[in-house]
């Protein structure tokens, strides 16, 4: 079953609601650009050759994404949703439509009406 980004993205909010970054949510929106996780593991700051690692020790580019974001996600203090909306919008990954989707999506706090990290 092919689903739109929308549908990816509301699959990955809790069922209260809450947009809390977990690998696994992340990785659901991700996969539309696996085929980028080096350059977006570049940008998250990831040492060269732990990313050399990753592609050596992972199969397919969604193996090395998986990877990658379990990684990110439980080691990183700056994993947050703001970070990767950074992350897409850089030059270098030119995901703009993706972190625009996603900033909407985990950024913005409807109740308080406030940005959230």
């Amino acid at each position: 079953m092919d689903l739109t980004l929308g549908q990816l993205l509301l699959f990955t909010a809790g069922s209260d609601g809450s947009t809390t970054l977990t690998a696994e949510a992340l990785l659901k929106v991700l996969l539309p650009v696996k085929k980028k996780w080096y350059i977006i593991g570049f940008k998250l700051k990831f040492d060269r050759k732990r990313l050399d690692s990753i592609k050596r020790e992972q199969g397919q580019d969604t193996d090395k994404l998986i990877a990658l974001c379990e990684e990110w996600v439980g080691s990183s203090v700056e994993a947050t949703w703001t970070a990767m909306v950074g992350v897409l919008r850089s030059s270098l990954v030119e995901e703009r439509e993706l972190a625009e989707t996603m900033e909407r999506q985990y950024c913005w706090n409807t109740n308080s009406k406030t940005w959230v990290r």
